[in-house]
């Protein structure tokens, strides 16, 4: 992936149609999840703003940042593969 891919990445998630998740860290910082499992962490306290990333276990990793463990959207049944929260291209409820 190039730097542009990756860029071209961020914003598609920041825009929203393609996040699954959103949440805080424990500074207040906004945490999304894309569907494919790539979690961006927005820090406007650093040079770069932020970091992105794609870690083994998306949904834990999530959960972990956000400690958001009682949102109803994380039920694995929710979804067919049981990765939780929304289909792709379907709205998402509040978070």
């Amino acid at each position: 992936m190039t730097q542009d891919d990756l860029a071209e990445k961020v914003y598609q998630i920041i825009q929203g149609p393609q996040m699954e998740r959103l949440g805080k860290d424990y500074k207040g910082d906004p945490v999304m999840m894309r569907y494919d499992g790539f979690i961006v962490i927005v820090d406007p306290s650093t040079t770069d703003h932020g970091t992105v990333y794609r870690p083994k276990d998306p949904l834990g990793e999530f959960i972990r940042l956000t400690n958001q463990t009682t949102d109803p959207s994380l039920d694995p049944s929710r979804v067919p593969g049981g990765t939780g929260g929304t289909p792709p291209g379907k709205p998402g409820g509040s978070r």
